[in-house]
């Protein structure tokens, strides 16, 4: 089987976390709060897809198990949300909330899991 140049998911990763980071940057007040847990919603649905790409970008990189790969993905959304919570802190409008960085990282491990992994 023929992997993708490392190159491009990780070139893909990068520009999604620079998304991410980009709308952290603007005050949270301009979200409409359509129903209770809107917010946390939001921040699953943000994370599902970084998680899909750092399976794709380690997936194309190395040669480890799925369950090793998942564990690197859970541990490196983990960070990125943490440092994306603190980020908040300087952002006016915004700041950190435990259970935003909790759901950031449900749904990065959640995407990593939909990650179409070979036999």
């Amino acid at each position: 089987m023929n992997r993708p140049r490392p190159a491009l998911p990780w070139i893909f990763t990068g520009l999604y976390a620079l998304l991410i980071f980009l709308a952290s940057s603007f005050s949270g007040r301009d979200l409409p709060e359509t129903f209770s847990g809107f917010d946390k919603l939001c921040h699953f649905l943000e994370y599902f897809p970084l998680g899909l790409l750092l399976m794709w970008a380690f997936r194309s990189s190395w040669n480890r198990s799925r369950i090793h790969t998942l564990l690197t993905v859970a541990f490196v959304v983990m960070l990125y949300a943490l440092t994306d919570e603190l980020h908040q802190f300087f952002v006016p409008g915004r700041s950190p909330d435990v259970l935003d960085g909790a759901m950031d990282v449900l749904g990065g491990v959640i995407g990593g899991v939909f990650y179409p992994w070979p036999k």
